[in-house]
């Protein structure tokens, strides 16, 4: 989940490899033997932790959807003793993100 949070919550675009929502276990089952990322995606397997990390990128992906600043907007760091966190404003949008460690 800290993967997906540094991705989603990051400045810019964002490209996500099919699979990794899930944490789709690599495998040699694709069109191609020598690249394990070509595999099928186990739509049968996504339970229990696989569906909660989904859930958790469709979350990230619904507030990047609601607040353009993450995108696009002026970056304003503040950094403390035990946590960094950054700002992000863009027109009347405004976010903060503070990572902790956790």
């Amino acid at each position: 989940m800290r993967a997906a949070n540094a991705l989603m919550l990051s400045p810019g675009a964002v490209q996500i490899y099919y699979g990794d929502e899930i944490a789709r276990d690599l495998g040699v089952s694709g069109s191609d033997s020598h690249q394990g990322t070509r595999s099928d995606m186990p739509w049968d397997k996504i339970t229990g932790q696989r569906e909660t990390l989904l859930k958790h990128w469709q979350t990230l992906g619904d507030f990047r959807v609601r607040h353009p600043a993450i995108a696009k907007g002026e970056h304003i760091t503040h950094q403390q003793s035990g946590y960094y966190a950054f700002e992000r404003r863009y027109q009347d949008d405004k976010v903060l993100i503070v990572y902790t460690g956790e």
